[in-house]
């Protein structure tokens, strides 16, 4: 990572206390670029060039949305783009290159975003690792916190306000969130597990989703969680002896992308916030009283600029 990415092994008093000022004045963040009010407004979806990322822009693409597909495979969404520009007739799509594994990557894809001059009606987070051994950047962070969590929020904090009412933000969860607890050290606990650190990072995340639906509240934008289940991508391979054994044991419990994405679909589709939608139906988020207690220090790890 550069260093201009660094923080601090553990946040001051006063960092949490401005980070936590901050929160309770979004609008503050940064200058709202000029919107035109007749524009199409924008539905923007990390990961798009993945299997759930692709459902979710397909989906939206036959609605006749306009997209914004934001990827680090820039050529891997124009090929997306151009698949969806031919399926659907009139459908605009736009391309914006973002990397997660960088805060600054996420400023440079919202300093490109204003440029579109257009308003955001959903930001949905697909976009998402999990990587099989220890990558922690110079100040000891791992690439799935990163990755999953602290860019993903950021990145929803410097787009919010594009966002009119009755806009959406959606973060992609997993079951795994509800295997392990946020460590004390987090988001440097120095002990990396290709499956723990994952879910941690999207326990993380559904920590921060929740604290970001209260305060965008008042603003009637909605945030939600999906949690499309075990879906036949990539990232289920675990790249150990026993895949192939899970593979034939687990196969009839796979969902397709097509059906992963769904969750996500229906919270584009809802009128209340702070909900947790799955497979099943959807669910008011709640967080239990010792996560409550690890907010602050979640927060605190989010650039707020």
């Amino acid at each position: 990572m550069r260093g201009q990415d660094r923080q601090t092994s553990s946040p001051r008093p006063l960092t949490i206390l401005l980070s936590l000022i901050s929160l309770q004045h979004p609008l503050s963040i940064s200058l709202m670029s000029p919107i035109a009010p007749s524009s199409h407004p924008l539905y923007i979806v990390t990961g798009a060039t993945g299997g759930i990322g692709g459902a979710v822009a397909e989906a939206l693409a036959r609605e006749g949305k306009t997209l914004v597909l934001a990827c680090r495979n820039v050529n891997a969404a124009e090929a997306l783009a151009h698949r969806l520009r031919n399926d659907v007739q009139g459908v605009e799509i736009l391309v914006l290159h973002l990397d997660l594994s960088s805060f600054n990557g996420v400023r440079r894809f919202v300093d490109d975003l204003k440029k579109l001059y257009r308003p955001v009606a959903a930001l949905v987070n697909v976009a998402g690792t999990m990587t099989r051994h220890s990558t922690p950047d110079a100040s000891g962070v791992e690439l799935d916190y990163r990755v999953n969590c602290l860019s993903t929020a950021l990145l929803a904090r410097l787009v919010s306000p594009l966002m009119p009412p009755r806009s959406h933000i959606v973060f992609t969860t997993s079951v795994t969130r509800m295997l392990w607890d946020i460590p004390q050290a987090f988001p440097r606990d120095g002990k990396f597990s290709q499956l723990a650190t994952y879910g941690r990072s999207k326990l993380a995340l559904t920590v921060f989703a929740h604290s970001l639906a209260e305060e965008l509240r008042q603003r009637d934008i909605r945030v939600a969680c999906a949690d499309p289940g075990v879906v036949d991508t990539s990232m289920i391979t675990m790249h150990r002896w026993f895949d192939r054994l899970a593979d034939i044991l687990f196969r009839p419990f796979i969902s397709t992308p097509r059906k992963g994405a769904e969750p996500l679909l229906r919270a584009l589709a809802d009128d209340a916030t702070c909900r947790l939608h799955t497979c099943r139906g959807a669910y008011i988020l709640t967080l239990w009283e010792s996560w409550k207690r690890r907010e602050a220090d979640i927060l605190a790890q989010v650039p707020m600029a």
